[in-house]
């Protein structure tokens, strides 16, 4: 079911447990200075006070619920949109920056914006994690901007952020000035959001809006049309590896070599065990890191000789991991579903946590961010020790 809404963009990024990602193989971003300026100019009508009260429409954004076992963090793939929300953020960190360091207004401004900028410590983390997640090829330099690091990097995103310095420096004299700014942005800029079902093919809207006179680039709709024969895995594999998702190529066949890996196999059975001693997980196979789909076609006859099909196959992940990982009745903490995407098998492994610690050769895997961990004897005890007990 779709669900559509109109709101402000306070409303939109104000929730600290939600998470707005780039699908990973949408466009860097690609505003230039003709945009920038529209949107400094719609600010600055909007700081008059005969404009103080009025709303602005700034668009509209298409989103699509991630379902996966994180119940602390509600992640949603932005599928149009996401351009402009990138430089709103971007227009945010400058007026956060633009404060006098000497000011006394200073600390109480930035906390405000980065409750905006970042979600709140989950998990425990020695620094927050921003509220949205740009591509790989994007996503350093907007960090570095939003935590204020010194960085060489000229691309877009820094002439963007620059640029809005450059503005608000020229215009902007006071604090008052700048915090008018913020609210102007945050409040009186609306959003239509578009909120899709997970399992929603999203090219029929998106064409639609692009119909309509918000005109989206042909490749950012043959991108959309990737999702239309499975949306949910699709919506998954867009948004990129992370603490609860890892794609891996294949799970017996090296691809350079074409020959059977046991260290292939190796390597399923420690991400299963360290979603299983985490907070549970998916893991996809056929799939590579940055989200093209490989296929496991031709990983069948070396899985199963004698049954070269996806059953044999099933039945081979089934036996390895039963057989690699200490639980008991480990199969209870895991499901494999097939898929197929792009002409391709894909093997999907929906991980739930463990009830006690999931071995593998005596060792203790866990999830770290987008990888899986070994947590060496000291560490391990006291992991084992505050997650189950003694």
């Amino acid at each position: 079911m779709i669900s559509a809404r109109v709101g402000s963009i306070q409303h939109l990024i104000g929730y600290t447990d939600r998470q707005y990602i780039v699908p990973t193989f949408q466009r860097s971003y690609a505003w230039v200075d003709r945009m920038w300026e529209d949107l400094w100019e719609d600010i600055n009508r909007y700081l008059d006070p005969s404009f103080r009260n009025r709303e602005h429409f700034f668009g509209v954004i298409v989103l699509m619920p991630l379902r996966d076992t994180n119940r602390k963090l509600q992640r949603y793939l932005i599928l149009d949109g996401q351009q402009r929300l990138i430089t709103v953020c971007l227009l945010l960190a400058a007026l956060r920056d633009s404060v006098p360091k000497d000011s006394e207004n200073k600390s109480q401004f930035s906390d405000r914006i980065n409750t905006f900028l970042f979600l709140r410590s989950w998990p425990l983390e020695r620094e927050p994690q921003s509220k949205l997640m740009l591509t790989p090829s994007d996503h350093e330099s907007f960090e570095n901007i939003l935590f204020e690091r010194e960085t060489k990097t000229k691309n877009l995103l820094s002439k963007a952020y620059l640029y809005f310095r450059q503005k608000i420096n020229e215009s902007l004299n006071t604090d008052f000035e700048l915090f008018l700014a913020a609210e102007v942005i945050l409040n009186n800029f609306q959003l239509v959001s578009i909120l899709l079902a997970p399992d929603e093919d999203p090219f029929p809207v998106i064409s639609s809006i692009n119909s309509r006179g918000m005109m989206m680039q042909e490749e950012d709709l043959a991108i959309v049309r990737k999702f239309s024969p499975d949306p949910r895995l699709m919506a998954l594999i867009a948004s990129g590896e992370s603490q609860t998702q890892e794609f891996k190529v294949g799970a017996c066949r090296n691809p350079h070599t074409g020959r059977h890996d046991n260290g292939m196999r190796d390597n399923i059975t420690k991400a299963v065990a360290a979603f299983m001693n985490t907070d549970g997980g998916t893991l996809v196979i056929g799939v590579a890191d940055d989200g093209t789909i490989i296929g496991i076609e031709k990983e069948y006859g070396i899985a199963n000789r004698g049954k070269a099909n996806w059953d044999g196959y099933e039945l081979f992940l089934r036996d390895m991991l039963d057989n690699s990982l200490s639980v008991a009745a480990a199969f209870q903490y895991f499901k494999i579903k097939r898929h197929t995407l792009q002409g391709h098998d894909i093997a999907q492994i929906q991980v739930n946590p463990a009830p006690e610690p999931a071995f593998v050769n005596g060792k203790l895997y866990v999830r770290a961010g987008a990888q899986s961990k070994e947590l060496p004897g000291p560490d391990l005890i006291a992991y084992v020790n505050g997650r189950w007990g003694n």
